[in-house]
């Protein structure tokens, strides 16, 4: 176990200055295109010394993304990845306006989170009503209808979180524009049972299962409302999540 741990953080480690090197090294050819055309007047070798480079650096890139892949799994290494580029953009945002704070905008999603899951079990959406979009509450309403139809109740307790990562960040010159996204990650036990009878319909052997969640936050003035939740978060789903600054 300790050497496990202590490979992906080696490996983890190495694709974080990989990401940082890459950065930094746009900068500098950037800056430095014309330098490198007198160079190749005067030798020829400096644009197949830059060549060579890029080769080398997106070869050690694959490897070193495969290997963790392959070690880890690919979901916890792009929610990672994503996390990271959020965190940047959070970091510039934060600088001229204060409402993009990491922690406290994991703190929100966690709140909502405990708050939409007491709302579902209770079968009550009234006490979100202001912190949800309109098409959300008006939705969530709906299938709670139909349980209440059925004479169903969802329990969902034991729940333990394990992690919560802001893995989608857009910032924009007008705020109303302005979203993020939280992954949270953990256990809980999750079963339906039948109002009238207390018959367990569903999971009737109570075992605990895994969840991963994404919840959708936009901004509305200084606070922000949940737009969506997605229970079934996929590599492409995971692929496509934007993180973004307008400038």
């Amino acid at each position: 176990m300790k050497f496990k741990a202590a490979l992906k953080f080696l490996l983890l480690f190495t694709f974080t200055l990989l990401l940082a090197f890459a950065e930094a090294n746009e900068g500098v050819n950037d800056s430095s295109g014309s330098h490198a055309s007198t160079e190749h007047t005067i030798n020829g070798n400096a644009n197949n010394d830059s060549v060579d480079g890029n080769v080398m650096y997106t070869t050690f890139l694959i490897v070193t993304l495969v290997a963790i892949a392959a070690i880890f799994g690919t979901m916890p290494i792009l929610t990672k990845l994503k996390s990271y580029f959020a965190a940047k953009i959070m970091t510039h945002a934060s600088n001229k306006d204060t409402f993009w704070n990491t922690a406290e905008l994991k703190k929100h999603a966690e709140r909502t989170f405990y708050e939409i899951q007491d709302c579902w079990e209770n079968k009550n959406m009234s006490k979100v009503k202001n912190a949800v979009d309109e098409k959300f509450y008006l939705h969530y309403t709906t299938l709670l209808a139909t349980m209440i139809q059925g004479h169903e109740k969802n329990i969902r307790t034991q729940i333990h979180i394990d992690e919560i990562r802001i893995i989608g960040c857009e910032d924009y010159i007008d705020d109303s524009k302005d979203r993020y996204i939280a992954y949270i990650q953990g256990r809980l036990l999750d079963y339906v049972i039948n109002e009238h009878t207390q018959e367990i319909i569903k999971n009737s052997s109570k075992i605990l299962s895994n969840f991963s969640d994404s919840y959708h936050f936009v901004r509305s003035t200084n606070n922000w409302i949940l737009e969506k939740i997605d229970t079934d978060v996929t590599m492409q789903d995971l692929i496509q999540t934007k993180n973004f600054i307008e400038k």
